[in-house]
């Protein structure tokens, strides 16, 4: 087993995620409206299950075992993900402000909510496709040995950032949102 099969199987999930935002970026465009609790759906996934959970895993295991086997964190393949973490937190931020003003009832915000969500979903297909590619392949490579131990912090930081049934809700919730808004 690799040390990446937990997070390429988590990109999976969030790829879900991100068909459904392209679908409510189409919706959007053609003026129609969401209901504001599948926007609010789709920010709490992106903020918590991406970021809080599956960044985490990487920022505080893998980039950390890839650093103790000489990668530097400052600059190449672990620099350029660090960063590109920050900029999604920055995008999901502001999607999940403008979605607080659309849900106040200020439907002017709609036409950030699609520039947000493109924003988001183009930087994260990115970020994965770099990750699933280029990184973990390195990771993969340099980290063989290690790969039970990588794993088995993974699991340690899910479990501390989100509790297994709250690791599985948002798992079926991606599926659901997908549901919802082919449902719309």
């Amino acid at each position: 087993m690799s040390a990446t099969n937990q997070l390429r199987e988590e990109h999976k999930i969030i790829e879900k995620v991100l068909k459904a935002m392209e679908l409510l970026i189409l919706m959007l465009k053609e003026g129609k409206d969401v209901p504001v609790e599948i926007l609010n759906d789709t920010v709490d996934f992106i903020t918590n299950f991406t970021d809080r959970c599956h960044h985490s895993k990487e920022e505080d295991a893998l980039f950390p075992a890839l650093e103790e086997k000489g990668m530097p964190r400052e600059m190449g393949p672990i620099a350029v993900m660090l960063r590109e973490h920050e900029q999604a937190r920055d995008i999901a931020r502001a999607l999940g402000e403008t979605v607080t003003k659309y849900g106040e009832g200020n439907k002017e915000a709609k036409q950030s909510i699609i520039q947000f969500a493109v924003l988001y979903v183009g930087h994260i297909k990115q970020h994965i496709f770099k990750e699933n590619n280029i990184l973990f392949n390195i990771a993969d490579s340099i980290l063989q040995v290690e790969s039970s131990k990588v794993d088995e912090d993974l699991k340690k930081i899910q479990d501390t950032k989100i509790p297994k049934e709250v690791y599985d809700q948002y798992k079926k919730l991606a599926d659901s949102l997908a549901s919802a808004i082919n449902g719309i």
